[in-house]
Formats: C-alpha cells, structure tokens, sequence
C-alpha cells in the first residue's frame, strides 16, 4: 500500500530557501522523495495553485499505484513522471509479455508445415519443394524437435541462412539459389498461418530483404552455325558405341525444347498425350504448377521436327509422351538423377563439337535472343514461352490468334531448323511444317 504527501523540508536551508517534495511510503519500508524543483522561505508549507494541482494529480497517482500493487519503486517512476509515461510503459510491457506468450505457444512451423502440404496434396498442386524446404528446416532445428511459428523472426532466419552457407562452404557448393528457394517457400507457408486469426501469428514480414533477388544470368549461347552441329553429332572418340543412342535422344530433346518454344526440360516430363492436339502442343509450365489456374497457357504449333522427335522417342503406352523422363513430382529424387544425366550429356557434346557449354536453361534463352533480333513482338514472344504479360496496357491485350502466332514461331524456328530429316515411311519433312498427328 502507497502513500504520499507534498510537505516542506525544514531539516536545511538551501540558498533558495526550504525544499518543496513529494514523500512517499510503502508500508514497512522507509520513505522515499520525489523533489518539486520548488522553495520557501518559511518553515510552514504554503499551498499555492501550483501545489493545489500538484497535489490532485498525486492522489491519483497514488490510486494508479495501489489499484495495480506497485511498490515504492515502481511508484516513485509514476509519480515522478505522471500517470501518462507510466500508461505508455505499462503498454510497452503489456505488448512485451504478449510476445512472449505468443513465443512460447501456439502451433509449431512443422506441424503447420505438415497442414499446409496436405491442404496443398488435397487440391492436386506439387508439394516436392514444400517438402524439402520442411526437411531442411528440421534438420537446422534437430530431429523431432518443433518450434513456434511466432519464433520466426529475424534473428532465427539469419541463424538459418548463416547455417546452410556455412554446410554450403564445407561441401563445396555454391547454393545463393537453394537457400532463397527454402526461404521463399518458408514464407510462403508462413504468410499462409499469418491468414488464419485463430492461430495468433505476429503481423509484419521477419523475411523482408533476406531473400537475395537474383540478377541477370551471364548464359554464353552457341551461335546458330554452333548449334547447327546437333544436326550431324558423331560419335566422339573414347565413347562407346552403345552410349551413342542415349546421347542422340538427349540432343533430340534438347532440340525440342528448342522447336516448342525455349521450354525446360520439366515441361517435356510432364507433357501428356492429351496435351497433344490438331498439330499444337498445349500445357501449363511445370513452374507456375503453385499459381492460381497454373499460370499463363502454352498453345504452339508443333513443327515438323517436333512431331518426328515425338513419333521417334514418344511412349505411346504411357500417359506421358517421355515417360522415360521420371516426372519431377511423383519421382523426384529419379527425376534429380535423369536430369543431372541429361546436363553431362549436354556437356559432353559440347566439349566434343567444341561449342558453348549446353545447359537445360539454353534453348529457352537461345528461343528469346533469336526472336529478339528478328524484331518480333514482346507480346507474342511472351505467349510462345509461356509468360504473363505485366503492366495496365496488356490488360487489354487479347490472346494473339493462330496465324500470327504461328507465323512468327516460324520464322524463330527458321533460324535454326534448316535442314531436313527423314520422318515416316521415308517423307521428307521440313523442319518447320507441321505434319498432322
């Protein structure tokens, strides 16, 4: 219980004259004072209007103190600096205990990752990435072990990227891409939780300006002289003579990426039978597989060559068209393996016509350069690979039709395509005419 009074000091006398103070007690402990700034040349405390509303403001101060059990200490920072500090502080600590409670409750990031991968299985979208990010989290944090969604803050995520660089370093790998991938993943399962008031999460966004944006790739592309050389591949010295068919297809599919549009190798593992029709190769990209619809729709004509590397290496028995490409979300780890087959393969035709380094990412960057110094439209280069157009104006920008699209797809495909080969029963096919399925 607090008590205080405003009295006059008339134990000394300073040069001013007696001082004015707060005295305040706390049953059992000795008094404390709080000075006024205040003097009289009297031994009698004379109340002026300055001490009249000083002393209202202590009582209640002083009903403040009592009615929350603060002690002399907490009470002497009210009084001395009035009940309005004191809210503002009270508010302050309020907001800390909060955090606190929040921190030690609430539903842990793995169990909230386990809902959030099902949710995702259950309306037929790709978990594989989901997955491995939920993996690598649990190996930072230690087997079994959880923690709340509410620890995640900047500290915690800095510890993480800190971790993954630091195991990056010691395998010997560069992995900027890898770490920005589980992080945006991360985030993503986190807003998710953040959307759902029941659950509690703290607002704000711990992730702002730790994922790295990544810049411009520094790809160097084969000419089209350079590229040209797939068509008449020989087997090189020191390989094996029934190695060579192997590395044929994967030329063949390199070289189909190239004809349907500069597509990376995931599309052609998921690409269907179905997805075949009346001559055109229609699909969503493998990567917008998350986005609402799948993204932007993939509608080109196949050309000649497109259909008899189709015809020559497709799995008719199967659903898929490359079957034997294992597909990227019901077998991941096969799908890792086959593609890191498909990148030494790319490496060794390269090494052998003495050409560029080939990457799965070539065709697509090598599509968009030709298609760039022919002059032809963003627009439709845009609907060729399968990108959404930004910006107000393309709001009102239909899709391009048939004819224009397929006209200006020829003449990129022109620009590589200039041979011929043979397709069925001994035809000639130019490279560039759609022959129907």
């Amino acid at each position: 219980m607090i008590s205080a009074e405003i009295i006059l000091d008339t134990r000394y006398k300073t040069k001013r004259g007696y001082p004015v103070k707060i005295r305040v007690h706390e049953t059992g402990k000795p008094h404390r004072y709080v000075l006024l700034n205040v003097y009289q040349n009297r031994k009698k405390l004379k109340v002026d209007p300055f001490l009249l509303t000083r002393g209202r403001n202590l009582e209640d101060e002083v009903k403040y103190c009592n009615d929350r059990n603060f002690g002399i200490d907490a009470s002497i920072e009210v009084i001395s600096n009035g009940i309005g500090l004191a809210k503002e502080r009270e508010i302050f600590m309020l907001q800390q205990r909060i955090n606190e409670l929040k921190k030690d409750s609430g539903i842990g990031i793995m169990e909230f990752f386990d809902t959030f991968i099902s949710e995702y299985k259950d309306k037929g979208l790709s978990v594989h990435n989901y997955e491995s990010t939920k993996n690598q989290i649990q190996k930072f944090l230690g087997p079994g072990e959880d923690m709340p969604i509410n620890s995640i803050d900047y500290e915690w995520l800095h510890r993480f990227i800190l971790s993954k660089k630091k195991q990056a370093n010691k395998d010997n790998k560069t992995n900027s891409a890898g770490i920005n991938r589980y992080l945006s993943d991360l985030r993503t399962v986190y807003f998710e939780a953040q959307r759902r008031a029941s659950l509690g999460i703290n607002s704000g966004n711990p992730f702002e300006g730790l994922i790295e944006k990544s810049g411009r790739r520094n790809i160097k592309l084969p000419s089209l002289g350079q590229v040209r050389k797939l068509f008449s591949f020989e087997r090189p010295k020191f390989t094996r003579r029934e190695h060579v068919p192997v590395m044929q297809k994967k030329i063949d599919l390199f070289l189909f990426q190239i004809a349907i549009g500069g597509h990376y190798l995931s599309e052609l593992a998921i690409l269907k039978w179905e997805d075949i029709k009346d001559g055109r190769v229609q699909f969503h990209r493998y990567k917008n597989r998350t986005k609402r619809g799948g993204g932007e729709y993939v509608d080109n004509k196949l050309s000649g060559f497109a259909l008899w590397v189709i015809d020559k290496h497709g799995t008719p028995s199967d659903e898929r068209v490359f079957s034997f490409i294992p597909h990227p979300d019901e077998r991941p780890t096969s799908y890792a393996t086959f593609r890191r087959g498909y990148l030494r393969t790319l490496e060794s035709v390269s090494k052998s016509l003495e050409i560029p380094k080939l990457k799965i990412v070539t065709p697509r960057y090598l599509f968009r350069s030709i298609a760039g110094e022919l002059l032809i439209s963003d627009i439709i280069v845009m609907q060729l690979q399968g990108h959404s157009p930004t910006g107000v104006t393309h709001r009102y920008q239909q899709k391009i039709p048939y004819p224009v699209l397929d006209r200006e797809h020829e003449k990129i495909l022109n620009k590589v395509f200039t041979c011929e080969v043979e397709y069925k029963d001994n035809q000639k096919a130019s490279l560039t005419d759609t022959i129907p399925v």
